[in-house]
């Protein structure tokens, strides 16, 4: 009897251990199982011809990593956390960068000539407005210059897309979201370029 009590309790014990471990995830959703690494897919079959323009695309401390961020909009939106099991390959302005450089045809920021557009990333996350539903939320804040950097226009730029309800709390169907929503992201800009000096197009 003493020998199957003590087992118990040796039971008990790692029955809390194990809960505890499964609470302590700093924040993160998802187990401890191997992490999933993302870009935003393919480079697209057919590039964009080259303009005039050139992109820089900035992003604020808390964007400048590798961690994929959610937010469940429905308990605090104010909390950002990170999925325990997917991460980008690189930090998210340096792949948006390199996604609308493909879409539009834009060249690298920093070369003689040519017009700025200068994107400041102010999300790019999958936000949680219940405990199965979600979507993708970008949102830039962008500001066109000429060749001369003088200020030609500034404009907030919104996207957000639903993830189906079937796999709103995946990642992956969080990642597919953020792709298509960079991919309206460009269609606004191209939209925006055409109101802007012929010189820049």
């Amino acid at each position: 009897m003493r020998i199957l009590k003590t087992l118990g309790v040796l039971l008990l014990g790692l029955s809390l251990l194990a809960s505890l471990a499964g609470c302590l995830t700093g924040g993160r959703r998802g187990g401890d199982s191997a992490t999933t690494a993302y870009d935003l897919g393919l480079p697209p079959a057919v590039a964009a011809g080259e303009t005039a323009w050139q992109l820089e695309v900035r992003a604020p401390a808390w964007l400048d990593g590798s961690a994929m961020i959610y937010r469940l909009a429905y308990a605090d939106a104010a909390q950002w956390r990170e999925f325990s099991q997917a991460r980008w390959v690189a930090p998210p302005a340096g792949l948006l960068e390199r996604r609308l450089q493909r879409l539009l045809g834009y060249g690298a920021a920093g070369q003689r000539g040519g017009c700025l557009l200068r994107l400041e990333l102010d999300e790019f996350s999958q936000v949680f407005t219940g405990p199965h539903r979600s979507h993708a939320l970008l949102q830039v804040r962008a500001r066109w210059f000429d060749a001369g950097r003088k200020p030609l226009l500034v404009k907030t730029l919104r996207i957000e897309q639903a993830v189906p309800e079937d796999r709103a709390a995946d990642a992956q169907s969080g990642v597919a979201a953020l792709v298509e929503a960079v991919g309206m992201l460009a269609e606004q800009i191209a939209a925006q370029e055409k109101t802007l000096p012929a010189v820049c197009r």
